[in-house]
């Protein structure tokens, strides 16, 4: 046996429960190519060799205390690995795939019978059945079937999403389907209403229940008709449901995404689905990006008090307009503040017009949701903030944006120019993260360049670039004191050029809010014209 043995044991995630049921082995043996195993197999080494005959084999063995049985057979690549486990439900056996380089593809370690790994097969070769003993003692039957993969439900996104019809205070709408590793994702969307007037005239609230009886790792998300996110939860375990809800503010279609994580092997799942009014209900109508709000700023800053809420008003839009200045070098920047009410858990995030997400943090109140964004092109982005747990129809959340101009030196292309000399400016990694430089040089001259700061948690990188932007040296962590006993913050880099043009100086922000100084420093050095493969000087041992 394997020293590894307790290591797939710890990985064991639900506890196994004796149901008292008897599966009979025997009717296994009736079908297909049935045989016994043959010990010792109890290694990769030793794992047995099964032969399929018309796609697929039956082997019976016996497990006992501290007691692994290991198979190998050949697949081609394409086809459709089945492997089945069946034994007394009074003991918990499990089982492992593993492919050609025996890497675990797939596992089945419920408390379940039977036992099930499935798995497309990668490649041609030998791929190997590892049988495990948890608990107990006794028979088993083992079953390798090869087949053309299984035919998805075809409702693997948003457009192909299973409708599922339920009515404001109807009954609950049951419903079984599955994931496997081939079809790990399932889509279901149900219309919601919304009222809108003064404090709301109804609106629905969606429940969803999600169980199944494997220990799998299942994550649930409900969507709004806008396919934003505005619910999240997820169970490990086969004793634990997932729970999720949402209510309505804009009338249509809401989704719920059913997603496999692990790519676990077919299992089955319940879904259950119903609808209440929800009453009382307000809307403050920036709900939607379609209803995004403008933000109104005086002096380039923009104050914003408004409610929000997981149950009833889970998400705020506004509008954000910046623009880029090529001709100026500029960019507009916005610093946003988000201070939310005790125990809201708050996501401040950035769209762009095609729904992209570009940026985002979160906090849990009363700490305040910080977020710093550059605009990268003209456009009216989204401004977007989620209550994803909490929140208040009492409390306000208090937000202030506030909008300045940057030098636009954040890529090659808007890099500032420099000469000898030196330079103070300032990163963030939680904003402004990279300044770009660039000094024209010719063959044979070179630069040094050091950077320096007095910020004892901060934490520069410093990078430099030839002049077709390929790093040729780099420095990223002189700069941290508790690593190298270094009273001074610096990093330090050398370029020298091959060919006349532009060479490029990078400083990163790599954690912390940094002002520095970039010292750079010239220097001549003799040409031997052996510095790369074509130029390359031949040598011989005579």
């Amino acid at each position: 046996m394997e020293m590894k043995y307790m290591a797939w044991k710890v990985r064991k995630i639900v506890s196994y429960l004796a149901i008292g049921t008897m599966l009979l082995a025997a009717l296994f043996a009736m079908v297909g190519n049935v045989r016994a195993d043959t010990e010792p197999n109890d290694s990769f080494a030793q794992a047995e060799q099964l032969t399929l005959s018309g796609g697929t084999v039956t082997v019976t063995g016996t497990l006992e205390t501290n007691n692994d049985d290991y198979y190998k057979f050949s697949a081609n690549a394409g086809e459709y690995i089945t492997v089945t486990l069946s034994f007394n439900a009074a003991n918990d056996f499990d089982l492992s795939l593993y492919d050609p380089s025996q890497s675990e593809i797939d596992y089945a370690w419920t408390s379940g019978v039977p036992e099930v790994c499935e798995a497309e097969a990668e490649t041609t070769g030998t791929y190997y059945v590892g049988v495990f003993q948890w608990s107990g003692s006794g028979s088993y039957t083992l079953t390798v079937t090869l087949g053309a993969p299984p035919a998805g439900d075809g409702n693997n996104d948003f457009a192909n999403a299973t409708e599922i019809t339920a009515t404001a205070g109807g009954p609950i709408i049951s419903q079984v389907h599955n994931l496997s590793s081939s079809d790990e994702v399932d889509y279901f969307k149900v219309k919601l209403n919304a009222g809108y007037g003064p404090g709301g005239v109804r609106a629905d609230k969606l429940h969803v229940v999600v169980n199944t009886s494997q220990s799998v790792t299942l994550v649930g998300t409900i969507y709004d008709p806008f396919e934003y996110d505005v619910y999240f939860n997820y169970t490990q375990s086969a004793s634990v449901s997932i729970q999720m809800h949402t209510v309505a503010y804009y009338t249509d279609y809401y989704y719920i995404e059913l997603w496999n994580y692990y790519g676990s092997s077919f299992f089955e799942y319940t879904i259950k689905v119903w609808i209440e009014t929800y009453q009382p209900w307000t809307n403050d109508s920036n709900n939607a990006p379609i209803h995004a709000a403008n933000l109104n700023f005086v002096n380039n800053v923009a104050t914003v008090s408004q409610t929000i809420d997981n149950e009833t008003d889970p998400h705020d839009f506004f509008n954000l307009p910046l623009t880029v200045n090529p001709g100026a070098g500029t960019i507009d920047a916005v610093d946003i503040n988000v201070v939310p009410p005790t125990g809201c858990d708050l996501y401040v995030a950035i769209y762009n017009d095609t729904d992209v997400l570009l940026d985002y943090n979160h906090a849990v109140g009363p700490l305040p949701v910080t977020l710093h964004f550059a605009a990268t092109e003209n456009l009216t982005y989204k401004l977007r903030l989620l209550a994803s747990n909490g929140g208040s129809l009492v409390n306000p959340y208090t937000m202030t944006v506030t909008k300045q101009l940057e030098i636009n030196d954040n890529d090659f292309e808007n890099a500032t120019l420099v000469t000898e000399g030196t330079y103070t400016e300032n990163v963030n990694a939680d904003g402004d993260t990279t300044d770009f430089y660039k000094v024209n040089l010719n063959p044979g001259e070179g630069v040094y360049a050091r950077v320096t700061h007095n910020v004892p948690t901060g934490d520069l990188d410093l990078y430099g670039f030839n002049s077709t932007e390929y790093c040729v040296d780099f420095s990223w962590y002189n700069d941290q004191p508790e690593m190298t006993g270094n009273t001074v913050q610096q990093e330090f880099i050398t370029i020298a050029a091959n060919v006349s043009g532009f060479y490029y100086i990078v400083v990163d922000a790599y954690e912390g809010d940094i002002d520095y100084t970039l010292t750079i420093t010239k220097f001549t050095w003799t040409n031997d014209n052996n510095n790369e493969f074509a130029t390359a000087v031949s040598v011989s041992n005579n």
